[in-house]
């Protein structure tokens, strides 16, 4: 079994893709459906569901303050503009999540004795299914 540490992954977006630098955490991206309930009457003693609708869901991009990063200004514009953009994540192992995504906030925190980072919450849009590709 092989342990793979995060610290290579790395994270692109555009058509062109051109690496976001700086990054200092992709949080937790996850999947989801809803579940709806399709009991009928003469059911045993058991609830029946079925899947409903998926939601790629939000998650945020962490990345050390540079006012001069022309990505970090990119993701500034995009979030103005509510523009979708394509993403790509090449995890540790090769393997790679593409989506379209807008950037539905920005923030900055500056605490006293540590670095500055701002946060841009990425909202996976569903216009497209996200694409896993195993490597």
């Amino acid at each position: 079994m092989t342990t793979y540490l995060g610290k290579t992954t790395k994270i692109e977006v555009g058509t062109s893709p051109i690496e976001i630098t700086g990054v200092d955490s992709i949080g937790d991206i996850s999947v989801t459906a809803d579940e709806i309930e399709d009991t009928v009457y003469g059911s045993e003693k058991w609830k029946t569901f079925v899947q409903g609708l998926k939601d790629a869901g939000t998650f945020d991009l962490t990345v050390n303050y540079d006012s001069g990063n022309t990505q970090h200004k990119g993701l500034v514009t995009s979030f103005k503009a509510g523009t979708s953009d394509p993403y790509k994540i090449t995890f540790p192992d090769s393997s790679y999540l593409t989506f379209t995504a807008f950037v539905s906030g920005v923030s900055m925190a500056t605490p006293k004795d540590e670095k500055v980072q701002r946060t841009f919450t990425l909202r996976i849009d569903g216009k497209s299914a996200p694409a896993f590709s195993e490597a």
